[in-house]
């Protein structure tokens, strides 16, 4: 009787056990952290075209807008240089999209030259969120510039002559540094997550203690 009873309660351990560690995964999902990396993968963002790319025709753009409280969202496009801020709507997207089609560009209908093309998703908070691509160059009706080098011409003496002669070397090209990626976690908030996660783990094991002991008691009894 006594090993009938040690292997149900060995059982139930074991079932107990499997259902805490699925109740610690939804607790790790929902936690802080888990709020992070669900934030960070969901921005709003212009995947196509990029920065500095060359435009003729008509373009597709694709990106994702999928955002928590996702109300709608914009495609509009405005002048490089422009001082006033302008900003001419391209499309309205009434769903979330992760990651596909969002809409098309057709240049032909545009001066040459160079655009900036934005998206800007709204929350149902009221909050605004947008990813902007710069120095678009739109040419369809003018020729497309070379890129920019800069000529390192470093004075070299060459062999059997008696001055220095300038003999160029490889271009280098001119980059511009990217910015900073702007989702940071700082360590104090990573500790702070696992010491929430700690505090909840030491609990449901507390809970499941007692519940032993009750079923142990209630069996003896």
């Amino acid at each position: 009787m006594d090993c009938i009873f040690r292997t149900g309660v060995l059982n139930l351990t074991i079932v107990l056990n499997s259902r805490l560690i699925s109740i610690l995964l939804v607790i790790l999902i929902l936690s802080p952290m888990g709020g992070w990396f669900h934030q960070a993968e969901t921005g709003p963002a212009i995947i196509s075209p990029v920065d500095g790319d060359v435009l003729q025709g008509v373009v597709s753009i694709t990106g994702q807008t999928a955002v928590v409280d996702f109300r709608s969202a914009e495609i509009s496009y405005s002048y490089e240089d422009d001082p006033t801020g302008t900003w001419f709507l391209l499309a309205q997207i009434p769903n979330p999209q992760t990651e596909g089609f969002l809409s098309t560009w057709d240049t032909t209908l545009i001066a040459d030259g160079n655009y900036r093309l934005r998206l800007q998703v709204s929350r149902t908070d009221g909050r605004l969120e947008e990813s902007v691509v710069r120095s678009l160059r739109v040419r369809n009706y003018t020729p497309i510039e070379t890129p920019t080098f800069a000529l390192d011409t470093t004075e070299k003496a060459v062999p059997g002559t008696k001055t220095p002669t300038v003999v160029p070397t490889r271009s280098k090209r001119i980059s511009t540094p990217l910015p900073d990626n702007p989702v940071e976690i700082t360590e104090q908030e990573f500790i702070e997550s696992l010491k929430q996660g700690a505090v909840i783990s030491v609990l449901l094991f507390f809970i499941l203690g007692i519940y032993i002991v009750l079923r142990k008691r209630m069996r003896g009894g």
